[in-house]
């Protein structure tokens, strides 16, 4: 998601006020969604029709991961904007963390279709309007 705390939501916010985008780390490995491919896939599953009393949890994922320093050089190109190096080194509890989605295309069919730099390019004109039309206001 794009909450404010997650790492996009502070890596959107930051890119959409002109940069430059400063995050503690830059190393960790995540598994980064587009919110329409997490969308499609939870309407999909939300058709299946599970085996009678059973539960199967699964993973809504692209099962790519993508370092927080390309994700950020990905949104600085779209914005316009600078990447600061962090300036300490930052604990990272859980350095990469990838999902596999196999049972979820096992059940659907579905496949991720929008790339991060699309998804990133979106975002950030999504998390820019209310800023524009607040200002108009």
């Amino acid at each position: 998601g794009s909450s404010r705390e997650s790492v996009i939501g502070r890596a959107l916010r930051q890119a959409a006020a002109g940069g430059p985008i400063a995050l503690q780390s830059l190393t960790p490995v995540r598994d980064f969604i587009a919110v329409q491919d997490a969308a499609e896939a939870l309407l999909r599953l939300a058709q299946v029709s599970p085996a009678a009393g059973t539960c199967e949890a699964v993973n809504v994922s692209t099962a790519e991961g993508t370092s927080v320093r390309s994700m950020a050089e990905e949104l600085a190109q779209a914005a316009r904007v600078a990447i600061s190096e962090p300036s300490g080194a930052a604990e990272d509890d859980i350095p990469a963390l990838v999902l596999d989605n196999t049972r979820l295309q096992a059940l659907t069919g579905w496949t991720p279709s929008v790339s991060l730099a699309q998804g990133l390019r979106q975002a950030l004109a999504a998390f820019a309007q209310p800023a524009a039309s607040g200002a108009a206001a």
